[in-house]
């Protein structure tokens, strides 16, 4: 940040100089200026003018120089933009493709289940569910290096909570893209309790009809909104 204000300020200096140095044969007309500016230069005699040439060359110079640093201040800028949305795209569809599936999962389970608890009571239904959901997730391999990008748009507290995401999403997909001779119970309850504890809010009843409501849990759906944000995501596309 420091950098950027430093080039700006230099530049728009540099700029205010040469502007001056510009308009110097209309500042000259000023009597009181010309009277100065000749008596600053009339040491130099001759070389007067070979002094104010000497002068333009280096302004010049400056200016170019700058000129150069701040285009490719922009220019970095851009880019930064681009990866930050890029990362930003990157972990939403992440989280996106595998909430979607762990809701549709969920919803599944309770109504099968008959009761909503918090911890798995029947791992033969577990595995039913996963075979009949075609449930596989995947997850970018570069996705540490993903969030890291984001740091420098998003608080500590948020980037801690991706990684805790990612950490939790790690775990249910051992579990779900295990296959059902594969699969452990202590994975598949692992996974549960995660989705039920940390990812899903679930509302409704199970009486008859089945009415239940399978959503992200507040600060899950935040840290999604912000990604949605950074990520310039339009809402249209992900409905």
């Amino acid at each position: 940040m420091n950098k950027k204000r430093n080039t700006n300020m230099l530049f728009i200096i540099v700029s205010a100089i040469s502007a001056v140095f510009i308009l110097i044969p209309l500042i000259l007309r000023i009597k009181l200026v010309y009277k100065a500016t000749s008596w600053f230069l009339s040491p130099l005699g001759e070389y007067g003018s070979s002094y104010i040439e000497t002068l333009g060359a280096i302004l010049g110079t400056f200016l170019a120089v700058t000129g150069a640093l701040w285009t490719q201040r922009k220019i970095d800028e851009v880019q930064d933009r681009k990866e930050l949305r890029e990362s930003a795209l990157i972990v939403y569809y992440d989280f996106e493709f595998v909430f979607n599936d762990v809701k549709r999962f969920m919803s599944r389970y309770m109504i099968h289940q008959e009761v909503v608890c918090n911890t798995l009571e029947n791992f033969e239904l577990f595995k039913k569910i996963k075979d009949i959901s075609h449930i596989y997730i995947y997850i970018d391999d570069n996705w540490i290096q993903n969030v890291a990008k984001l740091s420098y748009s998003l608080s500590g507290t948020e980037i801690q909570e991706i990684y805790k995401l990612y950490g939790d999403l790690n775990t249910i997909k051992r579990a779900f893209n295990s296959s059902i001779n594969e699969m452990t119970e202590d994975d598949a309850e692992s996974a549960y309790s995660i989705m039920f504890k940390d990812i899903c809010s679930i509302t409704g009843t199970l009486t008859s009809p089945t009415k239940i409501d399978v959503s992200l849990k507040e600060n899950v759906q935040s840290i999604m909104d912000r990604l949605k944000d950074l990520g310039d995501i339009d809402e249209k596309c992900v409905q």
